[in-house]
């Protein structure tokens, strides 16, 4: 049965839309870059699968930036957002 109506708003993206990568990508600095590896390999070496990460799994000061910033696309925005390290000169 094909939709009734056009979705619309931020989430409705094309491939023309996501072609400018600062509009779906999410610059970490080196030490931002750090904390979230260091998070994975930490969240891997528990065995912890994505779905059974919680709040308490983050040291939160270190991430609360990345956090609100990846909440906010994922609820408001495009719906997914692809973390990328800041290029250094």
């Amino acid at each position: 049965m094909p939709p009734t109506s056009l979705i619309s708003g931020p989430s409705a993206w094309t491939a023309r839309d996501l072609a400018a990568a600062a509009s779906w990508s999410l610059p970490l600095s080196p030490a931002e870059a750090a904390e979230v590896e260091s998070l994975v390999a930490r969240l891997e070496a528990e065995g912890k699968a994505l779905e059974d990460v919680r709040r308490e799994d983050f040291d939160r000061a270190p991430c609360d930036r990345i956090a609100a910033e990846l909440r906010r696309r994922l609820v408001s925005g495009a719906g997914f957002a692809l973390l990328r390290r800041k290029r250094t000169a």
